[in-house]
């Protein structure tokens, strides 16, 4: 691989990181908070922004998928192992220390890139957490649990439209349809804002990029990445494994990570 195509594959990742931060910072882009407001001040805003956002990007990925422009299958998220454990457990600590530190992973970064205190210290935690449970005294018992209760399907893709054994189109076009439904029907029940539901749609867009860039673009007859496109655990993680460890070390993490 050339100094140009890492060049290309490096700034793009960095317009996709930038759009991504730019979005969410002026919509307050967070489920945590779209909950919180349909709680406390029954506001519907946000969450119309969030399902904008998960239907497009639901659509945009199955379109590159289902025109053969990238092999989602290959992603680590459509894997034959399904550590349920892990997400169920996982899924509910996560939620905790979201209303605790007041967002999501995402939400956190963008508050410490406007320099909150509070959002660096979470954001500090969340990288000490995962580092504790990839490659620190957690490791084991991280690797043991997952041994123990993962379920495995048996022709290796986990997708919701595999287990079913119906084509991934159909599901997606069901669930989409759902989502856009439920979408118009909040937004006729209550007030809705224009502003949230572009904000959210463009999320997704920034999503979709982010699939295209390291399932299209990324793939050359050398190196071959898996699909990959906007997550916050995973590259957080990363990067305090980089900081404390040298280099080396820190390209094996990166295969498991």
């Amino acid at each position: 691989m050339d100094d140009n195509f890492e060049y290309l594959l490096t700034g793009g990742a960095i317009i996709i990181g930038l759009l991504f931060g730019v979005f969410v910072q002026r919509s307050r882009f967070c489920m945590t908070a779209a909950i919180a407001n349909i709680v406390l001040i029954r506001d519907y805003r946000q969450l119309h922004g969030y399902i904008a956002a998960l239907a497009t990007a639901l659509m945009g990925t199955q379109l590159l998928e289902g025109f053969g422009v990238v092999d989602v299958a290959d992603s680590a998220y459509r894997s034959g192992r399904v550590d349920w454990v892990a997400v169920l457990g996982g899924g509910l600590l996560f939620g905790i220390g979201a209303v605790f530190a007041g967002g999501c992973v995402g939400r956190i970064l963008v508050r410490t890139g406007e320099g909150s205190i509070s959002a660096l210290l979470a954001l500090s935690t969340l990288a000490l957490g995962a580092v504790v449970a990839y490659v620190g005294v957690l490791e084991p018992f991280r690797g043991w649990l997952a041994a123990s209760t993962s379920i495995y399907i048996g022709d290796g893709d986990s997708s919701l439209a595999a287990v079913l054994g119906l084509p991934q189109w159909l599901v997606a076009g069901c669930l989409a349809t759902l989502l856009a439904v439920f979408l118009i029907v909040g937004i006729l029940r209550h007030k809705a804002s224009l502003f949230f539901v572009v904000a959210g749609a463009l999320i997704g867009l920034v999503v979709v990029a982010g699939w295209w860039l390291t399932g299209y673009i990324a793939q050359d007859e050398y190196t071959v990445y898996k699909p990959y496109s906007l997550s916050f655990s995973g590259p957080v993680a990363r990067t305090a494994i980089y900081l404390a460890e040298d280099q080396r070390q820190f390209l094996q993490y990166c295969t498991d990570l």
